[in-house]
């Protein structure tokens, strides 16, 4: 069975989403573990009185946000392939609709992966922050 050019970027480009699937899965459970950290250092300083530094916790929850922030940047770059894809093959039965969807996901996209990077970037001073208090 042969698999044509366009063929083959969207198969490829489904391979992309998948990887990004599983980033995102990871993180989420990093994030889950994160808050469950989070959870026992509090219950821990109600009982012994002495505040712990909560590093465990920020360093899962910053490996959580950059696997989100590489997620959504491998979303978005699908996201564009497919706006062009989709520019290079258009034609008069092209739909409006379809078009304005795909332009709007790749806004949403970019946006997703900039509020992403800022909360990567944002976990990883608050990490440098507990890791050598001044």
């Amino acid at each position: 069975m042969m698999i044509m050019a366009n063929e083959n970027v969207d198969l490829t480009l489904t391979y992309e989403e998948r990887a990004g699937d599983l980033l995102f899965l990871l993180g989420t459970i990093l994030a889950f573990i994160s808050n469950y950290q989070e959870e026992q250092a509090l219950l821990t300083e109600n009982v012994s009185m002495v505040k712990p530094k909560d590093i465990d916790s920020a360093m899962s929850i910053t490996a959580a946000s950059w696997l989100f922030f590489l997620a959504s940047i491998l979303f978005t770059h699908v996201a564009i392939v497919r706006l062009e894809e989709l520019g290079s093959t258009a034609n008069l039965k092209t739909s409006l609709v379809l078009t304005r969807g795909t332009k709007l996901a790749v806004i949403g996209n970019l946006l997703k992966s900039a509020g992403f990077g800022i909360a990567a970037i944002a976990y990883q001073l608050k990490l440098f922050y507990y890791k050598y208090e001044f």
